[in-house]
Formats: C-alpha cells, sequence, structure tokens
C-alpha cells in the first residue's frame, strides 16, 4: 500500500511481479467515518452538547443540545420536628423546563435532623457538571390551648399543653380580628418552656378577643417557629 484510503480521500496499492519486476497500482476507495461520542457537559449558566464526530476529518451527526440546569425545588421547605432524618426529594428542571433525569445527579443533606436550617447539595453529573445548593427548615412541634380561657377584668388568662422537645418557648397572640390582622394583633413571648400560663390585663371591657399560641426554638440566634394552634376566644369582664 502506497497510500492509505481515509474517509476523504482514496488510498492507492502497488503489485509488483515477482518475476520481472513489472508494477501496477490499484486504486483503493474511500474507507467509511469512524465516529466518536463528543460530550460537552451543560452547567448552570451555558448549555453543553452531545454528537458523533469523525476521527479523520471531524464530520459531525447526531448532534443534540444539552440545555443548561435552570432550577432546583424542594418538594417541601418545612417539616415538624420528630426526631427523624427529613430528606425532601429534589426535582431540577433545565432552560426548557424539562425534568432533568435523577440519573444526572446526587443529593446530600446536612443538619436535616434537629430543629433549625438544613441544608441539601445538589452535585450534577452525567451530562452535567457543577453543585446546586437549597434549604429547608425545620420546626418544633406545635401546642394547643388547654380548655377555655378565664375571662377576668378588662383581661384573660390563657393555659396550653406544655412542649419540652427541642422548645425553647412559646408565643402567644391575641387580636380583636378574628383573622388576626397585625394593626389588631399583639405577640407576648414566653422565653421559657416550663411556663404554660399567661395572663393578659389592661384590655378593653367586655370585648371579645381571638387567641392562639405556637411553640419556637432559637438556633444560632434565629428563632424558628411551630404553626400556630386553633385560636379560641374570649370576652373580657367589665
Amino acid at each position: 500500500m502506497t497510500k492509505a484510503p481515509t474517509c476523504t480521500k482514496k488510498g492507492e496499492k502497488e503489485f509488483t511481479c515477482t518475476i520481472c519486476g513489472q508494477t501496477k497500482t490499484e486504486e483503493l476507495g474511500k474507507t467509511a467515518h469512524t465516529y466518536k461520542i463528543v460530550l460537552i457537559k451543560a452547567t448552570t449558566a451555558k448549555n453543553g452538547s452531545v454528537k458523533e464526530e469523525c476521527n479523520c476529518c471531524g464530520k459531525v451527526k447526531n448532534k443534540k443540545t444539552i440545555f443548561a440546569v435552570k432550577s432546583a425545588a424542594l418538594n417541601s421547605s418545612s417539616y415538624t420536628y420528630n426526631g427523624k432524618a427529613k430528606k425532601p426529594s429534589v426535582i431540577i428542571r433545565d432552560s426548557k423546563r424539562k425534568v432533568i433525569s435523577s440519573r444526572n445527579f446526587t443529593v446530600t443533606y446536612k443538619n436535616n435532623k434537629k430543629v433549625g436550617k438544613a441544608t441539601v447539595t445538589i452535585k450534577l453529573k452525567g451530562n452535567y457538571k457543577g453543585t446546586l445548593t437549597k434549604t429547608f427548615q425545620i420546626v418544633p412541634k406545635g401546642t394547643s390551648i388547654s380548655g377555655k380561657i378565664t375571662a377576668k377584668s378588662k383581661g384573660f388568662t390563657v393555659k396550653w399543653k406544655k412542649q419540652k422537645t427541642s422548645t425553647t418557648g412559646y408565643q402567644v397572640q391575641y387580636s380583636t380580628s378574628k383573622t388576626f390582622a397585625k394593626k389588631a394583633t399583639v405577640t407576648k413571648t414566653i422565653s421559657r418552656n416550663t411556663v404554660t400560663k399567661l395572663t393578659v390585663k389592661k384590655l378593653k371591657a367586655k370585648k371579645m378577643y381571638y387567641v392562639r399560641v405556637r411553640t419556637y426554638q432559637t438556633v444560632k440566634g434565629k428563632n424558628y417557629t411551630s404553626d400556630w394552634s386553633k385560636s379560641k376566644h374570649v370576652t373580657t369582664k367589665r
């Protein structure tokens, strides 16, 4: 073979007679393209691509765009503490809003058992590269008002169930608004979880007030609160 054929050029082969030494040449046809997969991974900022490219001439076929990662979302952003690790599922979408298969990422969780802020780290792989971070919160278990609220002269006394686990204290709200409109609502904070009673004074006489309570825990200077209890109402005495 005096000239090897490629996918773009023909080759040539030479024959020599072993008796007289006469030669002749023969043309060799072009070879087929030899393709390899070329992957450019998408990131959170740029599209990627996957294609088949000839090793010899660079001819490309079957090129497809891998759209950039646009968003990551958790199926829940808040959980109630129960002593167990919380692991919300993750949904990732590309810039075309298409869901990206879970085969293309791994998920790890941190601080996802106790009350406070938990972190989800999403590491992209497969057709993608990069890292995403999401957070969610774990709040303390709530409480409820015990029995009826006791009406007093221009005031009332409210009691609630003690919540010892992962609770710093309680917040009590009372309002002349059934929906607890901001301007008509007052919030009192009880900073010990052993205190389960609050007496409120200096209110309007013969006025109906709506009352509700929730727990809170302070973690690294931030309060994490439970849902509000069901409200109860009381009418103050003269």
